[in-house]
């Protein structure tokens, strides 16, 4: 278990920094940047169903050590990035790193599962349902990530052309309605 949340803070972290590396350093707009980020979710699913598949069949030591080259490559390619990277090779790398991930979780929960009695798997699966119930229902990560970044800032620090006691009214005509 300690060795799945190692796995999936590391991935959350390089997929939290990379939202705002892409619109503010990159200047990528919110779709644009969600674009480019969507392969990496593509090669978790994609390799998901193959790896469900390969489980029986390949040693599960095998697959884990296919998913942490994978996701190593992934990183490493990762610091050598500046703001010149292509679109491409964003894409690429992400969904190489999804295609490690895809093959690093389900051969670790199959493995954590399998350490359970049988009939203590159904207690175990009972106790994270509603865990994962929370998470989706709370679960607006992707919304709030790919929020814009200057949205975000004003929200948080108030205008210095501002201040408390002064209340500054626009200079604009008023908008007409259709």
């Amino acid at each position: 278990m300690l060795f799945i949340f190692i796995v999936g803070i590391t991935y959350l972290a390089s997929l939290a920094l990379m939202t705002p590396y892409l619109q503010t350093l990159m200047g990528y707009p919110v779709v644009t940047a969600g674009i480019v980020m969507g392969p990496r979710g593509l090669g978790t699913m994609a390799c998901m169903f193959l790896v469900g598949r390969l489980i029986g069949r390949i040693d599960t030591r095998l697959l884990l050590m296919t998913g942490l080259l994978l996701t190593a490559w992934a990183m490493y390619d990762m610091t050598g990035w500046n703001p010149n990277v292509s679109q491409w090779t964003i894409a690429v790398t992400g969904f190489i790193q999804g295609a490690g991930l895809g093959f690093l979780f389900v051969p670790l929960t199959t493995v954590t599962f399998a350490t359970l009695a049988p009939e203590q798997r159904a207690d175990a699966y009972r106790s994270l349902q509603p865990v994962a119930q929370r998470r989706l229902q709370r679960g607006n990560i992707g919304r709030l990530l790919s929020a814009d970044q200057e949205t975000i800032r004003s929200i948080t620090r108030p205008s210095q052309a501002m201040s408390r006691h002064s209340i500054t009214h626009s200079t604009t005509a008023p908008c007409s309605t259709r």
